[in-house]
């Protein structure tokens, strides 16, 4: 009712409407599950090198160890130090493989975003991804060899 009187007395709208979209399309954005993707890759990989330099720095004292004969209830400063070692490297590995899934899991479904950029989603999958090859890799490895 106003925008009509306003336009009989010749005074501009003090909002006009908005432009319409047809042509123009708003800029795509980073996904952000993509980006959170690719940091939980990088900081799985960083666990795995982390658990493969405690494994292979420690191999002397790792080798030595039979858990056939060490007593649980009585262990010596040695024994302890290879129980205290091979926690903290399956820690490593538990904690990468839990990054690993959820990389995994956030860069596919941020993949299916039509709305956003996919250089984060694919970077964050494949980093993801990385871990558990090298970790199947390895298994099949070790296997073959055992």
């Amino acid at each position: 009712m106003e925008s009509n009187e306003q336009q009989q007395q010749g005074q501009q709208p003090a909002f006009s409407e908005a432009p319409s979209a047809s042509g123009m399309q708003a800029p795509e954005k980073h996904s952000g599950l993509g980006i959170a993707a690719t940091v939980l890759g990088v900081l799985a990989i960083i666990l795995a090198m982390i658990g493969f330099g405690m494994a292979l720095s420690n191999q002397d004292i790792l080798g030595s160890f039979d858990p056939d004969i060490a007593d649980p209830y009585n262990l010596t400063a040695e024994e302890q130090q290879v129980v205290m070692v091979l926690g903290l490297i399956g820690l490593c590995f538990l904690g990468g493989g839990l990054l690993t899934l959820i990389g995994i899991i956030m860069g596919l479904i941020s993949l299916f975003n039509k709305q956003r950029k996919k250089l984060f989603p694919i970077l964050g999958t494949v980093l993801s991804a990385v871990p558990l090859v090298l970790f199947l890799f390895y298994t099949i490895i070790g296997a073959s060899i055992a």
